[in-house]
């Protein structure tokens, strides 16, 4: 099974974490859904119309904040 994108690793954790009490791991391979975002839109249009799928406002803050950067500095951009 492979999950969808996961962006909240806390709440990742929380889901896993009933699956393992209920012993799902055991007797099926799971696969954590990754992609890559190319711009904070494509979060926030992730986090309003993909079900399954949550985005942290904070990632997205992120994500702008990386793209002001990279228009003058690209490593700063890359730490972001």
């Amino acid at each position: 099974i492979q999950t969808q994108g996961i962006y909240d690793i806390e709440l990742f954790r929380s889901q896993m974490g009933k699956i393992c009490n209920m012993g799902l791991h055991e007797r099926t391979a799971l696969l954590g859904g990754i992609i890559v975002p190319k711009s904070a839109m494509m979060l926030k249009y992730m986090d309003a119309s993909v079900a399954g799928v949550t985005v942290p406002n904070p990632l997205i803050e992120r994500m702008n904040r990386a793209k002001e950067a990279a228009g003058g500095d690209k490593k700063k951009a890359r730490e972001l």
